[in-house]
């Protein structure tokens, strides 16, 4: 198995905050006022929790990834040769999917054998709305975060709510401050 791709960790104690930025056209797919709507960026969540990438090799057992998700608390593994270049890749999804069509010996398979190749994927630079889209249209937990040609890091299911969560707290505590008077400079 190979070692983490990238670095960084997860969960800060406090509301991180985000780059928001008005995106001009972006009343038209919400309805809204353009000069109010303000979106996150997938790079806000990766700098927020990091951009490490766990990944295996092809041959891996299903068994050995199984160990590595309980260990490292994830869901998803890259499945490549080399760092840079994504093969696949394999979720815990997948493994019950694969036990459930072929029966408990797939266990000691190699995760090419399930992993996943058409994978979906977005831009550093998308904006958040897109990517829950991507995740409820291709009905899927992990979106590749891609520069190019290059995995710079996985949004997951969880990242999108946490981020969403994230600012439904900081408009709370605006709002707070606006009808309190406090917070004006």
């Amino acid at each position: 198995m190979q070692d983490t791709i990238g670095g960084g960790t997860f969960g800060a104690s406090k509301i991180p905050q985000y780059r928001l930025q008005e995106k001009g056209n972006a009343h038209l797919a919400t309805g809204g006022n353009p000069a109010k709507e303000v979106w996150m960026f997938v790079s806000d969540i990766l700098n927020s929790k990091g951009s490490a990438v766990i990944s295996v090799r092809p041959e891996t057992t299903m068994v050995e990834v199984l160990k590595l998700f309980h260990e490292k608390q994830i869901g998803l593994a890259i499945v490549s040769t080399e760092p840079t270049h994504v093969l696949g890749t394999v979720s815990e999804r997948d493994f019950c999917n694969a036990v459930a069509q072929r029966g408990a010996m797939v266990a000691n398979l190699p995760v090419s054998d399930i992993m996943l190749s058409d994978i979906s994927t977005c831009s550093k630079d998308d904006l958040l709305p897109r990517v829950s889209a991507t995740m409820t249209k291709e009905r899927t937990r992990h979106v590749l975060v891609m520069d190019g040609e290059i995995l710079v890091g996985v949004v997951s299911i969880g990242d999108v709510v946490k981020a969403r969560l994230d600012e439904a707290l900081r408009t709370q505590k605006e709002l707070h401050e606006y009808i309190a008077g406090t917070g004006y400079h």
